[in-house]
């Protein structure tokens, strides 16, 4: 199992207080990790390599993982378009197909859409 590191020693010590889990009324199973992984470090996980990008917030020590090859953005976008946006399907396609092109995922090439 790996945990992020920064929370590693709290898990180690199993402190129920600063994992949250007695002050919100909760319990879990104690366990222990065999690894830890930071911002930027990069792991294998269902034949895929995954870079994992720190995204603090709630918690300081959350991590995301990004494969460039692997857009789960999706169904993201559509669920967020139905709930708050309410923009057609193609008001959406474009706004999806800028924003990967914004961020390097996609390049055009002779009026082609090319994943990189």
């Amino acid at each position: 199992m790996i945990v992020p590191r920064g929370i590693d020693a709290t898990i180690a010590e199993w402190d129920e207080e600063a994992l949250l889990l007695s002050p919100l009324g909760q319990s879990a199973a104690r366990f222990r990790h065999d690894a830890t992984i930071a911002a930027g470090d990069q792991v294998e996980l269902g034949g895929l390599y995954w870079r994992a990008i720190a995204v603090p917030g709630h918690d300081m020590d959350a991590l995301a993982f990004h494969n460039p090859r692997f857009l789960a953005g999706l169904s993201f976008c559509q669920s967020v378009n139905a709930r708050y946006l309410q923009h057609s399907d193609e008001m959406l396609a474009d706004w999806l197909v800028r924003d990967l092109l914004r961020a390097g995922a996609l390049r055009e090439v002779d009026g082609m859409l090319l994943a990189v």
